[in-house]
């Protein structure tokens, strides 16, 4: 259980980081008075962390040798 929490709490980190760090690159923009404000940024860093999160974590099962394999010969099969 606790190997969950402390997956869980490092998914959570990253989001936050990602919407911090967007919140400050918005926040800079809407002083100075450009068009792509803080939410704009917060939304597009959030979406970026949760794809990379995704990828990081959601492929890591499906990805094993055999399926490398698998590809590296259907790709041989169609060009050689």
């Amino acid at each position: 259980m606790s190997t969950e929490i402390s997956f869980q709490f490092d998914i959570l980190v990253r989001l936050v980081a990602a919407a911090l760090v967007g919140a400050g690159l918005g926040l800079e923009r809407e002083l100075h008075g450009h068009q792509a404000g803080m939410r704009t940024h917060v939304l597009v860093a959030l979406g970026s962390a949760i794809f990379t999160v995704f990828s990081i974590y959601g492929f890591s099962a499906t990805w094993s040798s055999t399926s490398r394999s698998w590809a590296r010969s259907r790709a041989c099969r169609r060009s050689c």
